[in-house]
């Protein structure tokens, strides 16, 4: 089995979880199974691991079997609803939509052009042909806890709801405006625009000119700037550091976005890989920045370190 280093994944610990409830004991042959740098992130984890009671291990196993065991429909944006549907035959898009959870059925009956004569008129389909239309429809939705100890980024995608999510990262992308130092910033006349170009240039004022070069970069991709392109700046901020977080959990965090916004994250995230440390350090540090400047403005709320 092969895998690059990494930090210890939601499913890397449920697996030492799993071997810490129902073994006391772990042997060479355990470890060996694992590339050597997937097995020193694993025996790093374990030390952290054998502090629990095989009760508390095995407690902790049912409580994420119980957090991804089916999509928590109130934490995924309707098109993701739709993608998993479009590619279906009519007969499990009638199917699936007359036995869907109340909360989702009107979003997927609009969003397939379904009336109600059409689910009246489907017939009786087979049991077996039902229930694994049913089980299977949803497979690539996924579910989790929202009270993870989360990073900035995470809990801005996922407690904070879409017009302060767009608020939030058109900041971020003029605030990278700002230190790019490009010309243009005039034209935009609000003036708390203005207010937090000049909090931001002076909070930045000893900034690494490579990361000023960065800025420039990021803007460089779309062209003239304009406020229209503010958000899109912003989201590659978002993108760096979301390539940085736990897979399993940025998933889970990109079905809070409407489809099409989450996959341009996704391509960003490509982009973002070979990011440096000092790079992903200082797009972290400008989008706590900017959270606080809209805070203090009261135009977004401000749910980190708090629960859901």
């Amino acid at each position: 089995m092969t895998r690059s280093a990494a930090p210890l994944a939601i499913a890397d610990r449920a697996l030492l979880m799993a071997q810490r409830g129902w073994s006391e004991e772990v042997d060479a042959r355990f470890w060996n199974r694992f590339e050597p740098g997937w097995r020193q992130a694993l025996q790093t984890g374990w030390n952290e691991v054998m502090e629990l009671s095989p009760e508390e291990a095995r407690d902790q196993i049912r409580r994420e079997h119980q957090a991804q065991r089916h999509p928590d429909w109130s934490r995924i944006h309707p098109s993701w609803w739709l993608r998993a549907l479009k590619n279906e035959s009519l007969a499990v898009q009638l199917a699936v939509t007359a036995h869907a959870p109340e909360s989702i059925r009107q979003p997927l009956q609009t969003g397939l052009g379904l009336s109600e004569e059409d689910l009246q008129s489907r017939g009786t389909p087979q049991p077996e042909a039902l229930n694994a239309a049913l089980a299977l429809w949803a497979e690539r939705l996924v579910r989790d806890w929202p009270d993870r100890n989360d990073p900035p980024v995470i809990v801005a995608l996922t407690q904070l709801d879409l017009p302060e999510i767009s608020r939030l990262t058109a900041a971020v992308g003029l605030a990278k405006w700002a230190l790019s130092g490009s010309n243009g910033f005039a034209s935009i006349s609000q003036s708390h625009a203005q207010t937090l170009r000049v909090a931001v240039q002076t909070a930045f004022e000893a900034i690494d000119p490579n990361l000023k070069t960065q800025a420039q970069l990021d803007l460089a991709q779309f062209g003239q700037v304009g406020q229209d392109k503010l958000g899109s700046i912003g989201l590659i901020t978002f993108a760096r550091l979301l390539e940085t977080c736990e897979p399993y959990r940025v998933r889970w965090a990109l079905q809070h976005l409407p489809y099409s916004v989450a996959k341009l994250l996704r391509t960003q995230m490509t982009r973002a890989k070979s990011s440096a440390p000092a790079m992903v350090g200082w797009e972290s540090d400008l989008l706590q920045f900017v959270w606080d400047h809209l805070r203090d403005e009261g135009r977004i709320k401000d749910p980190r370190g708090a629960m859901p």
